[in-house]
């Protein structure tokens, strides 16, 4: 989970929120997502990931470092198909 709690801050913070206002909008507990930034949880389990996800719009694939797109998967998928339309 190398960078995930360094993403979560950094999303956190672009929106202008603080680590108690994540922490409700994505129902957790304000102690546990400092451990989860600080990387004091060295397993994170995926209801987390998906509500941290969710409440931020970004997909599970960019905290967890798996992609550089943050967009959600609908979101590429949309684009995508989009780009298709317009090329067609």
């Amino acid at each position: 989970m190398e960078g995930f709690g360094e993403r979560l801050t950094t999303l956190r913070e672009a929106q202008g929120w603080t680590r108690r206002e994540l922490a409700k909008r994505a129902g957790l507990h304000e102690k546990h997502l400092d451990k989860v930034e600080h990387g004091g949880r060295h397993r994170i389990e995926a209801e987390t990931i998906i509500k941290l996800s969710r409440t931020l719009g970004v997909s599970t694939d960019f905290l967890l470092g798996l992609t550089d797109d943050p967009r959600p998967r609908r979101s590429r998928q949309r684009a995508a198909a989009e780009a298709l339309a317009g090329v067609v």
